[in-house]
């Protein structure tokens, strides 16, 4: 009697799983010469080290921010940057943030950036490094994308609602499967992407939210809970005697009007307006926070000319993106900024 007769379910299932594992195969191996972007190009890193990616290079030290070591021991004024992936330089590299160029221009003070790759406001974390690191003044790049609603750990006993599904998978995949297949594994990659672009089209931010940034009229709520926030740190700052400015970082398809007719090709939506800094108006409209810059302010004048990746990334890695500066982006923003004498650091 053959191995099949005898345990046909068993034999099954291992040729069913040895066919899966060919297919997979053969499909990374395709995937290899069919995928037109850089499957590394918005991997994360967390240890010390020197890294290079396709937009340039990113230092991790040894606290895991991507900055030099931090001299704690040093006699100058310390500037600490906050904010996700743009202040962390995907689409710039080191040199060329906004935190750099402005390190070159007031050379008289630390510059040192506390960025995070993830999404949310980085409330807390702001207090805690002020006085785990004796900054004297604080910039926040706040991203649109971080303009979620606040999610905390839910007491099952209570009658609140959970998190949605997708917000509570996506953490899992960051934490997982990202770990170790994002940028490595051509398959996973290409996965990843297709249910990710999937969401962005309908509407639906990596986090499982709705993006509330690009439906600000439906999502006031969502705003006002993140300006509320923004708001608490800063008067935490101010009773710390620390100045606090804010910089509205905008999206590409508010500063071009070709980008935004390719993100609607794309099946990318908005409301009305948000293309004229809807969502920027009504969080300025929340904050109470003194010291105020909006990034939308940067590109003004350049909306009939600039094309999609004149300023921001496009079509470069394994997403559709419209909230990462390049270079050139960093660079306007950084010059916008200084000049409108928004925050007193620089003056």
């Amino acid at each position: 009697m053959s191995a099949f007769e005898r345990h046909p379910k068993l034999t099954l299932s291992v040729f069913l799983f040895v066919f899966a594992l060919l297919i997979a195969g053969l499909l990374e191996i395709a995937l290899r010469f069919i995928v037109p972007y850089d499957i590394g190009y918005y991997v994360a890193v967390r240890d010390k080290g020197v890294y290079t990616y396709p937009y340039g290079e990113i230092i991790m030290n040894s606290e895991g921010f991507p900055d030099t070591e931090f001299d704690l021991d040093g006699r100058k004024k310390r500037i600490g940057y906050f904010g996700d992936s743009v202040t962390f330089g995907v689409g710039a590299g080191r040199g060329y943030r906004f935190s750099d160029l402005l390190e070159e221009k007031f050379p008289s003070y630390d510059h040192w950036t506390f960025s995070m790759l993830a999404n949310g406001i980085q409330d807390q974390a702001i207090v805690d490094m002020v006085e785990s690191h004796g900054l004297d003044g604080v910039v926040y790049a706040l991203n649109l994308n971080d303009l979620l609603p606040t999610v905390e750990a839910k007491d099952e006993t209570q009658n609140i609602d959970r998190p949605p599904l997708l917000y509570r998978l996506q953490m899992w995949v960051r934490t997982v499967p990202d770990q170790y297949l994002r940028g490595t594994s051509y398959l996973y990659t290409w996965l990843r992407t297709t249910v990710k672009n999937a969401l962005t089209r309908f509407g639906v931010s990596d986090t499982g939210f709705q993006a509330a940034e690009l439906f600000p009229s439906q999502n006031k709520d969502v705003l006002e809970d993140v300006a509320a926030r923004v708001n608490a740190t800063g008067k935490a700052l101010r009773a710390r005697g620390i100045p606090f400015c804010v910089i509205l970082l905008p999206y590409e398809m508010q500063v071009s009007g070709h980008a935004a007719q390719i993100y609607r090709h794309l099946g990318v939506d908005w409301e009305e307006g948000f293309e004229d800094g809807s969502t920027q108006k009504l969080i300025k409209d929340a904050l109470e926070v003194r010291h105020i810059y909006d990034g939308l302010a940067a590109f003004e004048g350049l909306k009939d000319s600039a094309q999609a990746g004149d300023f921001f990334v496009y079509n470069k890695g394994d997403k559709i993106d419209f909230n990462h500066p390049n270079r050139a982006g960093h660079a306007r923003l950084t010059d916008g900024f200084l000049n409108s004498r928004a925050c007193p650091l620089y003056r």
